[in-house]
């Protein structure tokens, strides 16, 4: 009876490291987090999954920028690691800080690429991809480290893609408006209303998705004249 009972201990604790081994396998777990969900990424101008791209890369999808009820990438900054907005005096050229490579202050030429899909939105000293409207999008990726290889020579501090919507091939129609209204005291009131959904198209080849938006700003800063 005693070594029966023995056999039984020294199985049980073999088939505990086994389970043990098994859960901490790099493979049991990358299976289990792409049960989880697979997040589709751009970055190498290709779809892949985030965890195939080989650089550092951060994802904000649609539903976390509307749970955070964030307007522009300056909003969300503090999610994304490595990012910094460095704000300007007049607002218009606000400016990305990846791993703390800034831009040329001497040529105003920006050094983290903004893209809007595969649209670059890079002007000179200009902060359009900062301000940019965060509407309508599928998600947000963050590259970080040069990527002038497939971006060019204004991203080789990084580069921010913004990925919108698709429209879909389903032939349905579907609209969502959404409307909202604030105020400065002293700078008046403001209002932003969007409008986007697809137009239905009886095509399985063809898809038309349609955004609008309308916003006014109130006043933020005081004049001298």
């Amino acid at each position: 009876m005693k070594m029966k009972r023995t056999q039984c201990i020294n199985r049980s604790a073999i088939y505990t490291g086994i389970a043990l081994a098994l859960a901490a396998s790099p493979q049991f777990l990358l299976a289990q987090s792409r049960d989880i969900e697979e997040v589709i990424v751009t970055a190498q101008k290709r779809e892949q999954a985030v965890l195939d791209v080989p650089q550092a890369i951060s994802v904000v999808s649609t539903e976390e920028i509307e749970n955070m009820g964030a307007t522009d990438l300056s909003q969300i900054q503090s999610t994304i690691p490595s990012l910094t907005i460095d704000p300007s005096t007049n607002g218009n050229n606000d400016q990305a800080v990846i791993r703390n490579i800034s831009v040329d202050n001497a040529n105003g030429l920006p050094v983290v690429g903004r893209f809007v899909d595969e649209a670059n939105v890079n002007t000179d000293r200009s902060g359009w991809g900062i301000t940019f409207p965060l509407l309508d999008l599928e998600r947000i990726e963050v590259l970080k480290g040069p990527q002038g290889t497939l971006y060019g020579e204004s991203a080789i501090g990084g580069a921010i893609k913004y990925i919108t919507k698709n429209p879909s091939l389903s032939g349905e129609s579907d609209f969502f408006v959404e409307a909202n209204s604030n105020s400065v005291d002293g700078g008046g009131n403001g209002n932003r209303i969007l409008v986007a959904g697809n137009l239905p198209l009886n095509s399985d080849t063809i898809g038309v998705r349609v955004m609008g938006l309308s916003e006014t700003t109130p006043g933020w800063v005081d004049s001298s004249f």
